[in-house]
């Protein structure tokens, strides 16, 4: 039988705990004073190293720039151009040279599309350039990047043999791309664009390096131009030389006209004299060839 016992008031009273308390040697004065100054000598000597650091830091870091590297593929753009806005800002020491300034002045470059200004420690600049990398004329006073930007440099005479692109606003990257297209297509049967366009109404006009012009119309630009390659193919390649225009705005073909031989053109003329000499000796007129 399990038996059960509530102990009393007064067992319990004169019964200490065992391991409840522990018992510390006294600490004597010497001992405490030693703590205090050990902890004063320590902060002592760390207040010491920041302020030395604090005073020196600056004198390390903020020498004066002695060296400028600029770095890219550069072809169009003179280092001198890059250094010429650099050099007022190396007057003070290398911390307070405006990086980002820099960079926004460096990039308002018409031949920069992306640069990037650095410190060098201890007393360097790099300055990382990223040149335009033009594909095409845009109109008659920009050129287009390979990003289909349109940029607009002072040399833009040296690029008049260049392809020109033409469309409405924010149409570059459109017409970039189908000049990219077709220029692939056609440069395999040996033709080159010269000019591709695209007028306010979304119709197509292309011109080739040697004076064909091609009418596309509105849409459709591969599949027009596939069309051609089909005539072409099988026997226009023998009379290219002879064309003028090709049309290719119908659906089951194209239209070709051709340029006139000498003897035409005499022919044509004869006829015009013939007609104006007609409508002057009938009081009609005189007409100018």
């Amino acid at each position: 039988m399990l038996k059960v016992f509530a102990p009393s008031a007064k067992s319990t009273a004169h019964k200490p705990v065992q391991g409840a308390t522990r018992k510390f040697a006294p600490t004597s004065p010497k001992m405490a004073i030693g703590k205090i100054l050990s902890r004063l000598t320590l902060c002592s000597l760390l207040f010491s190293f920041i302020a030395a650091a604090a005073w020196y830091w600056p004198q390390f870091s903020n020498r004066p720039v002695t060296a400028v590297a600029i770095s890219g593929e550069l072809q169009y753009i003179e280092r001198q151009q890059i250094q010429k806005i650099i050099t007022p800002s190396l007057v003070g020491g290398l911390l307070d040279i405006p990086l980002d300034d820099l960079r926004v002045q460096i990039e308002a470059l018409p031949w920069v599309e992306q640069a990037s200004v650095g410190r060098v420690w201890p007393d360097g600049l790099e300055v990382k350039v990223t040149e335009q990398q033009p594909v095409a004329r845009w109109g008659k006073t920009q050129l287009l990047n390979n990003r289909g930007q349109v940029f607009a440099p002072s040399n833009i005479k040296d690029f008049n043999t260049w392809p020109t692109l033409a469309g409405p606003a924010e149409s570059q990257f459109e017409v970039m791309q189908h000049y990219l297209e077709l220029n692939r297509s056609l440069q395999k049967r040996g033709m080159q664009l010269a000019n591709l366009s695209q007028d306010y109404r979304g119709a197509w006009r292309a011109e080739l390096s040697d004076g064909v012009v091609l009418v596309f119309g509105r849409g459709k630009l591969v599949e027009k131009i596939q069309r051609l390659f089909v005539v072409y193919d099988k026997q226009l390649y023998r009379y290219m030389d002879k064309a003028i225009k090709i049309d290719l705005r119908y659906r089951n073909g194209i239209a070709v006209q051709w340029r006139q031989t000498q003897q035409e053109v005499t022919t044509n003329a004869s006829a015009k004299v013939n007609r104006a000499s007609a409508n002057v000796h009938n009081g009609y007129g005189s007409a100018v060839i």
